[in-house]
């Protein structure tokens, strides 16, 4: 798997996913963890590390 510099990782259990924040690359990585690919880059300024948070409705 060839992605950019990673700065940050954020574990998605519930939808088999991590994103990977490429802060020097300008975009955050978004990967399939059943397949291990690259599903989506999010095109972002300096992502800086990656977080979740819950909001309750």
């Amino acid at each position: 798997m060839n992605i950019g510099q990673g700065a940050g990782i954020f574990m998605d259990v519930p939808g088999n996913r991590i994103f990977i924040s490429c802060t020097p690359n300008n975009y955050i990585s978004v990967i399939d963890l059943k397949t291990r690919k690259e599903v989506k880059k999010i095109n972002i300024e300096r992502p800086d590390g990656i977080t979740s948070t819950t909001t309750a409705l």
